[in-house]
């Protein structure tokens, strides 16, 4: 009995988490965020640190995108290859969830 208890266990645990990490493995609809934003390029800045910091509500929903894929959203967007200049005014999307 203590065996079936056990093999249970295990299997439930198991799929719990090859549904938590289907999960965190989605990709995510680039178009379902909730606003548009615009940024001023500043010296220094690169596309990465710009989206990085002003594309998402909170570092967990940074985690559920990959960065690469909303950079090359934002150099569609704003028609920049891999150069941006300081006073360049660029629209970003901003993602809560």
């Amino acid at each position: 009995m203590k065996n079936l208890i056990y093999v249970v266990a295990m299997l439930a645990m198991i799929l719990f988490l090859m549904w938590a990490f289907s999960y965190a493995l989605t990709p995510k609809d680039l178009t379902q965020y909730e606003q548009k934003v615009t940024y001023t390029v500043e010296k220094g800045d690169t596309l990465w640190n710009i989206v990085a910091h002003n594309c998402f509500s909170s570092t967990e929903v940074r985690n559920h995108y990959d960065i690469r894929e909303v950079i090359e959203l934002v150099r569609d967007w704003n028609d920049v290859g891999n150069y941006i200049y300081p006073g360049d005014t660029l629209v970003l999307p901003y993602y809560t969830k």
